[in-house]
Order: C-alpha cells, then structure tokens, then sequence
C-alpha cells in the first residue's frame, strides 16, 4: 500500500527506467524501477528464460508497465543500444506525449569504450557510425592492455602482491584498481592507482630476482611488465589517459543521481564537448576526434525531454542550441499533446504565447541575477521551480513538470541489480526467481520509503549522488 500510495496521485510523476542482466544462475532478467526525485521504487522483474530482447519484445513489455501505471508516467530511460532506439522510436508513435532517450551515464561509458576499443570492428553495444580508419587512440588502446596486464600479474602471484600490498599499506595508498567492463569508473581508477604507486612499482620490478623468481616460464611475462613499468613514457601516457576520462567519469557520478533535470545533460556534453577541443597536451587529430565522439554519443542517446529541458531550464534557455533546433524544440511545445492524446488551434496558441511571456521573465531574472533565480539549481530544483513560480504559465508548466520528472540515467535499475547480487548469492543460489523479485521488492522499496540509503558502499564502488551544478558552468575549466 505504501508503493501504491507513492505511486497514486495526480502531480506524482515518475519515469521509468529498465536495464537487463544475468542472475547468478546465468539467467536473462528484465527489471523496472519507478524513479522520481524523491526517489526509486522497485516495481518488478521479469525471468525472460528463451525469449529474446528484442525491440518488438522490449516494447510489448514496456507498455504493459507503462500501462499498469496509468497517466503518472512521464516516459522511460534505458541503456543505449541499436535495439532500445528502435524501442523508443515505437514507444513514441504509441505515447506522443511521454518521453524516451538513453541513459547518460551508460552513454559515457560506452564513449570511455569508444576511446579505448575503437579498433573493434563494431562498438560494443551498438552506437553511433564509427570510422576505425581514422582512430587515432592505438597506442592508448595498446597501453590500456599493458596496464591491465600489470594488475592482473600482481593480483595472481602471491610473492610480488604481498609485497605490493606492503608497501602501498605504507605509503596509505589505495590497491591497484582492475578494470571491469560492468563497473563504471573502474578504467580510471586502474589508471589512477597505477600513477599513484609508479615509484613503489619502479622499485619492486627493478630487484634483482623480479624477472628469474617464477622461473622459465615466467620470465617472458615479467620482462614485459617491467618493460612496461619502466617505459620514460610509462607515467606521461598515465596522464593522458586520466586527462581525458575525468572530465566524463565526473559526469558519469553526476548523472547517477535521481534528482538531475535532463538541462543538465544537453549543457554537460556542450561542456564535454568543449573540454575535449581545448584540452592541452594532446594532438589537435585526437582533440578532434574525442569532441566528434562525444557528439556523436549524445545524438545517440538525444530525446526530445533534452531538448524541451534544456530551454525551459531557466538557467540555460537555449544558449547556443542552433536555430535549426530551437525551432524544431519550440514546435513541440506549441504542438504539446492533452493526456487524450489531443490538441487543438487554441491550445498551441496559448502554449506560444506561455512560453514567449516565460522567456521574457526567465531572461530578466537571468540577467538581473535575482536572489530566485540564483535559488535554482542550489536550493531549489528546477521542477520545484516550475511547480513553485511556473503558476502563470499553466499549459506550459503542466509540460515543464512532465519533462523534468524524468531521469538522466538509468542507475536505479543499475543500483536494482546490485541488491539482486546482495541477495541472491552463490550460497543462496537455490532461491526460486519469486522468491528473488519479493526479497529486492521488500528491501529496496522498505529502503527507498523510509529514506535510508539502499547500500552502504564501500570505497571502491561509492556512487556520488550530489549534484554539483558549478562545474556546468565553466566550459573552459
């Protein structure tokens, strides 16, 4: 009843997002969280067993949750795939006036793979056309293996990892961090802690018994880890790399968090955008190459909520959006459809003349820098905003408080699969699938209404749900 009572109610808007997996019996689930900025309730999880994910499949699907919820839903988010753009392109046709797009935060992942295994003959996931012939990264992608392999040698053999875990215990530095594809984040922190123990490795590759202390068969494999570690170019190619991927991994945190309006994802990737042009240190092919990128996994990822967002967002209204896509946002809106899926003459007129009276009022206070206006953002959201002072524009507020109800990403259902994982372990892997959905359903939901948080991570997976809008602002920072 609790569930149902967040879920009921005519302004309670949520959107819904959707990701798969593999249990710990190695089989396909399908889940559905119910995200608003107050918070993500578990709804279900589907044992999908011999049928494929398909776009038909996923769509069918979508729309019995999307269904089941009735007019509270304002649209959904899932991962950014070849397969779920088609689900959104079906999904709109049904539901014109609800919103579909990708998950940003999986969208930077995928764009930290691009940089990194854009030699593969198709991206992993599907995305945006790829030009490999014009891939500029080899010997970032040739170096990334090298420091995989770096860890994955002291990780395995007992001597030199005790010895590691030593002397980074008396340095107070943290272990060597492994790269695993399904952990976002993990490619810099592996590139990290390498910079951070550079000396301590240094040392222990250069004693005498490092390359004769595992014997014959060994010996090839050490010389090229201390080849590796010893290369003058060893640590300037370790500062490249975390050069590039921190501006996205600080926004791949960012987006994890529920409350983050989709504004800030259109202005994030101008911002990426942009970093990636004038970043130092690097050749102008490869700066080229990543802001070409990063605009390519935006357009991908881009649905109309990014757009409507991003210039009803009082603190960003358009700026430097082009003509040609302003226009095209701007007839959506006057075009916004009725719940009954209707509009009429007069309704697109009042919805013009709504949104010419907000962008007046909204530039003045912007440029005036008025004590509300420097309110949203900090202590005020921009959907309590609309809700709070959009009261003069109400056909145009009804739109704002939709669009910005939806979510950036789809890390709820991320944070969903951990506590499937939590719960059903290799020593619990006798529980039926039922029972599996009951147990996250109690203990997310239970989590979610009480207002604690649903796990308490450790240090090497901490999701950072703040929302820091200052570092938005600056695009030559």
């Amino acid at each position: 009843s609790q569930v149902d009572k967040q879920l009921s109610g005519d302004s309670n808007y949520v959107c819904i997002t959707s990701d798969a997996w593999s249990n710990i019996s190695n089989e396909p689930v399908v889940n559905y969280m119910a995200v608003s900025p107050n918070n993500s309730l578990f709804l279900e999880a589907v044992n999908t067993e011999e049928q494929g994910h398909d776009a038909d499949w996923l769509s069918k699907d979508l729309i019995r949750v999307i269904d089941s919820l009735h007019n509270n839903v304002v649209g959904a988010v899932t991962d950014n795939t070849a397969t779920n753009k088609k689900v959104w392109c079906e999904l709109e046709q049904k539901y014109p006036s609800l919103f579909f797009h990708g998950c940003a935060s999986h969208g930077l992942n995928l764009l930290v793979k691009d940089i990194f295994a854009g030699k593969k003959a198709e991206l992993s996931g599907g995305g945006p056309d790829h030009d490999p012939a014009s891939y500029p990264f080899e010997d970032l992608q040739l170096f990334f293996i090298d420091c995989k392999d770096i860890v994955t040698f002291f990780h395995n053999h007992h001597a030199p990892k005790a010895k590691l875990k030593k002397a980074l215990a008396t340095a107070k530095l943290r272990a060597l961090v492994q790269p695993a594809p399904t952990r976002w984040g993990t490619l810099i922190g592996c590139f990290k802690s390498l910079r951070a123990a550079d000396s301590i490795l240094n040392g222990l590759v250069s004693e005498r018994d490092f390359v004769t202390a595992g014997g014959a068969k060994q010996k090839e494999k050490r010389l090229a880890i201390r080849a590796v570690i010893m290369d003058p170019d060893f640590v300037k190619k370790l500062d490249e790399c975390i050069r590039i991927l921190e501006p996205i991994e600080m926004y791949i945190k960012l987006f994890q968090g529920d409350a983050v309006p989709c504004s800030d994802v259109y202005k994030a990737f101008l911002v990426l955008e942009e970093k990636m042009r004038n970043m130092s240190n690097i050749s102008s092919e490869k700066k080229e190459y990543l802001a070409k990128l990063v605009r390519s996994r935006f357009n991908f990822m881009y649905g109309d909520a990014h757009g409507v967002c991003y210039l009803l967002d009082p603190r960003y209204l358009g700026d430097d959006m082009t003509r040609r896509l302003r226009n095209e946002i701007e007839d959506f809106i006057y075009n916004f459809l009725k719940n009954d899926g209707t509009t009429n003459k007069e309704r697109q007129e009042q919805l013009a003349r709504e949104y010419t009276a907000f962008r007046i009022e909204a530039l003045r206070e912007r440029r005036e820098n008025t004590f509300r206006f420097r309110l949203i953002g900090q202590s005020k959201s921009v959907l309590q905003w609309w809700k709070a002072d959009g009261t003069d524009w109400p056909l145009l507020q009804d739109l704002a408080t939709h669009v910005f109800s939806m979510a950036a990403s789809s890390a709820a259902s991320e944070r969903s699969f951990s506590t499937f994982g939590f719960i059903h372990t290799k020593l619990r892997n006798r529980l039926g699938p039922e029972k599996v959905k009951k147990l996250v359903y109690i203990k997310t939901n239970t989590a979610q209404i009480s207002g604690t948080d649903l796990f308490d991570y450790d240090s090497d997976c901490s999701i950072d749900f703040s929302m820091d809008v200052s570092i938005l602002e600056d695009v030559t920072a």
